[in-house]
């Protein structure tokens, strides 16, 4: 099969699962939350895909606003876009996604890789540190 097809294969699969994730959440429980978080919300399989508008919450793993924008562009009206702000140490900048306008009224996911002796979060000037600092004033504003 060449690309397309594998594509359009990997569509409709993506779709019957959905249907049967989706069906078997809610007839449980109708005000649960179903939460999406997949790396690339662009691929070709999820283009015009139904679970995209019909998710509840989603994850946007990238912090460039270009794809926030294809992003808010999929969704439905109903979902809520969870913006990733870990970044994993240097490869995001937490302070600056979350002082951007294009992520206000996003909901804010972050995580930090703790010292393994002390399990806590490190208090040097790493990356990683300015991230969880970053968070912490974001978590505890007002």
């Amino acid at each position: 099969m060449d690309e397309t097809h594998i594509n359009e294969f990997n569509k409709r699969a993506t779709e019957r699962c959905w249907d049967r994730i989706r069906r078997a959440a809610k007839s449980a429980n109708p005000d649960c939350i179903i939460w999406l978080t997949c790396y690339d919300l662009q691929h070709p399989m999820l283009k015009d895909s139904r679970m995209l508008r019909e998710v509840d919450w989603i994850m946007n793993e990238h912090p460039d606003t270009e794809k926030l924008a294809h992003l808010r562009a999929a969704i439905g009206p109903q979902t809520q876009i969870i913006q990733c702000i870990c970044g994993w140490g240097d490869q995001h900048n937490a302070e600056k996604i979350i002082t951007n306008p294009a992520f206000d009224a996003l909901g804010l996911y972050g995580f930090a890789r703790p010292d393994l002796e002390t399990t806590v979060p490190p208090e040097d000037d790493s990356g990683n540190a300015r991230n969880i600092a970053a968070m912490r004033r974001a978590f505890n504003s007002p």
